[in-house]
């Protein structure tokens, strides 16, 4: 069985004693997270950018700023003739 089956060294997987690459890892998210909290805007690069990533959120912000605010007066002003047209038609009993 030698003849054609060699075996192979097993690999070397090193692994240290005294250093934890998690521990260091962590340590270097905390030290990061630390330093974002005392930045003074560091809140601002995040305004915004989950809205802009979740569909729903993105539509319903066009969706506010579109054709609601320009229509208000239109609507305001037809009714309030419309008040005026039947407040004269009561008064008078004749239409214009």
């Amino acid at each position: 069985m030698t003849l054609f089956y060699t075996r192979r060294p097993r690999r070397f997987n090193h692994r240290l004693i005294y250093s934890d690459e998690r521990q260091t890892r962590l340590k270097k998210m905390e030290e990061q997270a630390k330093r974002d909290i005392h930045e003074p805007h560091a809140h601002e690069h995040l305004r915004g950018a989950f809205s802009k990533s979740v569909k729903h959120l993105h539509d319903k912000k066009e969706k506010a700023g579109n054709a609601v605010p320009a229509m208000r007066p239109f609507t305001g002003f037809t009714v309030i003739a419309a008040l005026l047209l039947i407040v004269y038609w009561l008064l008078t009993g004749r239409l214009i």
